[in-house]
């Protein structure tokens, strides 16, 4: 193998060891997250409930580029927990956009603005709230994702760790037979 052809020890160190160890810790983070999500989904549906009312209730969309469109329900409440007026975003654990906006149109008109609806909190921290408690599939999409790439992440840094062994065993043997 010609020297020129042999990819340096910095790109080495970059594409095998910086760039899979960053999407790992990512990937981590997404697990620890998504985790801590499924946690307060259950948790939820032990907490207190109070009366609130829908302040705000549409249909956003973002566009991602040229082609890419995402459609959020925005929905903003308020209520009264612990003595305090506060207002919350959270229809459920696992919200979600979507790339057509129909679902988000179902929810806009499950919660009209003016609705009475009931909100649960976390008596821990009230500004904690969600309209829908418990555990959906969509509160399940982050922590799976997080393992799913954990999991990638770590079998290609060990294949790449391989092949840069490799490398270097042959470039070993190849500067011990110039001597």
């Amino acid at each position: 193998m010609p020297s020129s052809s042999r990819p340096s020890p910095l790109i080495l160190l970059f594409f095998c060891r910086i760039l899979p160890l960053s999407f790992i810790i990512c990937c981590g983070c997404l697990l620890f997250f998504g985790s801590r999500g499924v946690v307060r989904a259950k948790a939820s549906t032990t907490w207190p409930t109070v009366k609130g009312s829908i302040q705000e209730a549409s249909v956003k969309h973002y566009q991602k580029g040229k082609w890419l469109n995402f459609y959020n329900a925005q929905i903003r409440y308020a209520y009264t927990a612990e003595r305090k007026a506060l207002s919350g975003t959270r229809v459920s654990f696992g919200d979600y956009g979507s790339v057509s906006p129909p679902h988000a149109k179902a929810v806009v008109s499950q919660y009209p603005k003016g609705k009475a609806v009931t909100v649960r909190y976390c008596q821990e921290d009230p500004t904690l709230c969600v309209l829908e408690s418990g555990i959906t599939w969509s509160v399940w999409l982050r922590p799976a994702a997080g393992l799913l790439g954990l999991v990638a992440g770590i079998i290609v840094m060990l294949l790449l760790n391989k092949r840069v062994e490799a490398l270097i065993e042959t470039a070993s043997e190849k500067a011990a037979s110039f001597r």
